[in-house]
């Protein structure tokens, strides 16, 4: 399997969207509009691992997309689509840690799966009543 970081986890635990870094001091000399991975670089990035053969082999097994939250990234769903020219097995990591059903990260989760990528979701005890349960119902 070959994991690939596409977020750089931006207060995943207070807003559905990125507002503002819980991690800050790693972050501080990054603009914002770095944190995420583009589509433009998940591009690059897919051919790289098409032309070596290591990675390859790896990708083909599995790409796992993650982060410190992955659907926190604004352009995950089109990432997930480029990937796919990869390996057909693209599985996204989330910890399901969303407000409601009609969060834009539920929402794209949703729209991942329904383009044939694997949702790989942990369950916390900590955040199972509160985020977690409401949205598997």
């Amino acid at each position: 399997m070959l994991s690939i970081f596409v977020e750089a986890s931006c207060n995943r635990y207070n807003r559905d969207e990125c507002v503002d870094c819980h991690v800050f001091e790693p972050l501080i000399d990054i603009p914002k509009s770095d944190w995420h991975m583009t589509p433009d670089q998940a591009l690059i990035m897919a051919e790289k691992i098409k032309s070596i053969d290591v990675l390859n082999k790896l990708a083909q097994q599995e790409i796992n997309l993650t982060g410190g939250e992955a659907t926190q990234n604004p352009y995950i769903a089109e990432i997930v689509k480029i990937f796919q020219t990869v390996t057909p097995y693209v599985c996204l990591h989330t910890n399901l840690e969303m407000n409601s059903k009609s969060s834009k990260r539920w929402l794209r989760l949703i729209e991942i799966v329904k383009q044939g990528g694997r949702a790989d979701i942990t369950l916390y005890p900590t955040a199972w009543e509160k985020f977690q349960k409401p949205l598997l119902k």
